[in-house]
């Protein structure tokens, strides 16, 4: 992250925003393929100088705005930012890789990682609506439970539906202590090795498509693993907060 320019001050950051030509067409590479930069629009640049300042937390937090499910993203899955650096004439930045290491590195401290991510799955940096709306009747099938999959059921259990999501890829629940359950909330995770284990040993737990099978070796499944965990953990506040908003 110190090989990046911060670019975003003079509004350069094309890894996030795209190579624009001079007629506000997208520049192309070689390969024909449009340089497009993140298509989520990720705030690249602003969470490198964060981190480069010492704010981790803070630089997963600038992530999070536009991608609230970066632990499933990364180097493992996409690399369009990296693709449209500005260094197009040498070696890019390494974005996706960068990105790995501000959430490994907040994955590390105790205690309150799963009440920050829990806090990330309720999109609180979501100014509009930082808590998920009730439910509105309408309930949904998502078929398949890798990125594009879970990343849809984020979205629609925010917005109000009941969602259910299948994969072809035998899935096994969590344990209680993980996701708790009617009368019982989730245990506090006091470091990631408590959730984690040897991938050898790896049980599935809620992700298929390329989240299990993998489309890359270079990064672990334990991050699927993560978001499991503090995703239910974010439903079970949201259902807090709702029965103390409904009053007795």
């Amino acid at each position: 992250m110190h090989y990046c320019i911060i670019c975003h001050p003079r509004d350069k950051d094309s890894c996030s925003t795209g190579l624009i030509e001079k007629d506000a067409t997208f520049k192309k590479n070689p390969l024909g393929i449009a340089l497009e930069g993140c298509p989520l629009d990720e705030k690249i640049s602003e969470a490198h100088l964060l981190k480069r300042e010492g704010h981790g937390i803070g630089a997963l937090a600038m992530i999070a705005v536009d991608n609230p499910l970066c632990a499933g993203t990364g180097h493992r899955i996409c690399n369009d930012c990296m693709k449209s650096c500005i260094y197009q004439k040498q070696t890019p930045v390494n974005i996706p890789q960068i990105e790995t290491s501000i959430l490994s590195d907040v994955l590390q401290l105790p205690y309150r990682i799963r009440d920050l991510l829990a806090a990330v799955a309720l999109d609180p940096l979501n100014l509009r609506r930082p808590y998920p709306l009730a439910y509105n009747g309408k309930n949904v099938l998502v078929v398949g439970m890798g990125p594009a999959g879970y990343t849809l059921a984020h979205h629609l259990l925010n917005d109000g539906f009941g969602v259910v999501g299948i994969d072809g890829l035998r899935i096994e629940p969590l344990s209680v202590r993980m996701r708790g359950a009617k009368r019982r909330v989730p245990q506090p995770i006091k470091d990631i090795g408590d959730i984690t284990g040897p991938l050898d040993r790896r049980t599935i737990l809620g992700f298929g498509g390329v989240s299990e099978y993998g489309i890359t070796v270079r990064w672990t499944r334990t991050f699927s693993t993560s978001i499991t965990c503090f995703s239910c953990a974010a439903r079970n506040s949201a259902s807090t907060m709702a029965s103390a908003s409904a009053g007795p």
